[in-house]
This record gives C-alpha cells, sequence and structure tokens, in this order.
C-alpha cells in the first residue's frame, strides 16, 4: 500500500492530519513565496540581499518531506515524483510567470487528484496509479493542445511574411526599393 498507495487505508484521523499539514504547507509557501522563489532561481544573489539562505532551503526541504508524507498513503511512495512533477511541467508549458505557473499546477494537481480518485473509485482501480495516469493524460494533452497552437502561430507568420512575396532575390542592383 505504501509503494503504489491505497485510498482506503486512509483514516478520518488521516484525512484531519492532511488537512492540517497541507494548511501550513500552503500557508508556508504563500506567506513566503517570494523569498522561496528568490532562493530557487539565484543563492547568491539572495545571500548578498540578506535573505537566510540556509534556513529557507531548510525549510523547503521540510515542506517537500510533509507533502511526500502526507501523499505516500494515497499515492504511494513511487508515484509520489510524477505528481509532484508532472503538474509542474504542464503548467510551465501553459504559463509565463513564476505566480501563472504556480496557481495552473495547483490547478492541475487537484484537478488531477479529484478525476483519479473518482475513476479509481468507480472503475475500482489503485487510486495512486490513476492519479497519475490521470496527470499524465493532462500532460498529453497540453503538449497536443500547445504544438497545435505553435503551429498555428508559425502558419499565420508564414501568410503574413509571404504575401509580400517577389518573383526574384532583391540585392543592392536590382532596382527595387529594399523592403524593411
Amino acid at each position: 500500500n505504501y509503494l503504489f498507495g491505497a485510498i482506503t487505508t486512509t483514516t478520518r484521523a488521516d484525512l484531519v492530519t492532511f488537512a492540517v499539514l497541507g494548511l501550513v504547507v500552503v500557508a508556508a509557501t504563500t506567506l513566503l513565496r517570494p523569498r522561496l522563489f528568490a532562493v530557487a532561481q539565484d543563492e547568491e544573489y539572495s545571500r548578498s540581499q540578506g535573505l537566510p539562505v540556509t534556513a529557507l532551503n531548510m525549510l523547503l526541504s521540510a515542506l517537500v518531506a510533509v507533502t511526500i508524507v502526507m501523499s505516500m498513503r494515497v499515492v504511494g511512495l513511487l508515484l509520489i515524483s510524477a505528481l509532484m512533477v508532472v503538474p509542474n511541467a504542464s503548467a510551465q508549458r501553459l504559463t509565463r510567470g513564476f505566480a501563472a505557473a504556480w496557481w495552473c499546477a495547483i490547478a492541475i494537481g487537484a484537478v488531477s487528484a479529484v478525476g483519479g480518485v473518482t475513476l479509481s473509485y468507480s472503475h475500482d482501480l489503485p487510486s495512486g496509479g490513476t492519479i497519475v495516469l490521470v496527470t499524465v493524460a493532462i500532460y498529453a494533452a497540453v503538449i497536443v493542445a500547445t504544438e497545435v497552437m505553435h503551429r498555428v502561430r508559425i502558419g499565420r507568420h508564414r501568410r503574413a511574411t509571404t504575401s509580400e512575396h517577389h518573383e526574384h532575390e532583391h540585392h543592392p542592383d536590382c532596382g527595387h526599393t529594399p523592403v524593411p
């Protein structure tokens, strides 16, 4: 159960513990988000600005450890890494900027968790694997959608630039005014 997760092993006391620890993690990351971001991006600059880099790194490690321990029962130890990485990868493809990616990753993780638990319950599947499969399916959909959007933008750009196409190449002696 601890390797692959089993939601059926979760008790009411576990839910209360998860809620309290989850609120602590969310509150700490929300309150310290600018400092955690600064330390994650550039430790030397953060040190030069007087931030307690070592303490913030230790706090971040503790918050990650709490998140892993909370998730271990439901998702399973082997699948936690996928649940922590894949929503972030999806969010980074969809957004620009740290705050937008942060909120988007939270939303994708929540949708994955609720969708995975719902599917696992309705089809009698293991909850951890189902949650991760939903997360990976969302990531695949994001890749396809962003690739289609990219190709559409390239097509628009090509159509816009080919409308000014001439039969010959311009050079200094061709007699035409240069096209900027």
